[in-house]
C-alpha cells in the first residue's frame, strides 16, 4: 500500500468531516421535519374533532328552528318573501321571484 503524504491524510480527514457535518445536518432537520409533522398531524386531528363538534350543534340547531317553524303552520301567502336580482349586460336588474 502507498504511502500517504500528511497533506493527503488531513485532507482526507477534512473531507470526512465535512461530510459527518452535512451528515449530521441532515439527520438534524430531518428529526426537525419529523416534529413538525408530528405536531401539525395532532393539532389537524384537534381541528377535526372541533368541526365535527360544531356540525353537530349546527344540526340540532337547524332541527331546533325546523320544528318551531312547523309549530307556526304553513305560511299563509304563497308568494315568496325572497326575491332575487340578477345583473345582465349593461348593469340591467332584472328581479325574479322564487
Amino acid at each position: 500500500m502507498p504511502r500517504m503524504t500528511l497533506d493527503a491524510i488531513l485532507q482526507r480527514q477534512r473531507n470526512r468531516s465535512r461530510l459527518g457535518e452535512s451528515l449530521q445536518r441532515l439527520q438534524s432537520n430531518i428529526d426537525g421535519v419529523r416534529l413538525v409533522q408530528t405536531s401539525q398531524d395532532s393539532r389537524f386531528e384537534a381541528w377535526q374533532v372541533r368541526w365535527l363538534d360544531r356540525c353537530e350543534q349546527l344540526r340540532k340547531r337547524l332541527e331546533a328552528l325546523d320544528q318551531q317553524l312547523a309549530v307556526l303552520g304553513p305560511a299563509a301567502s304563497e308568494k315568496p318573501q325572497l326575491s332575487l336580482l340578477t345583473a345582465h349586460h349593461g348593469d340591467e336588474l332584472n328581479a325574479s321571484e322564487e
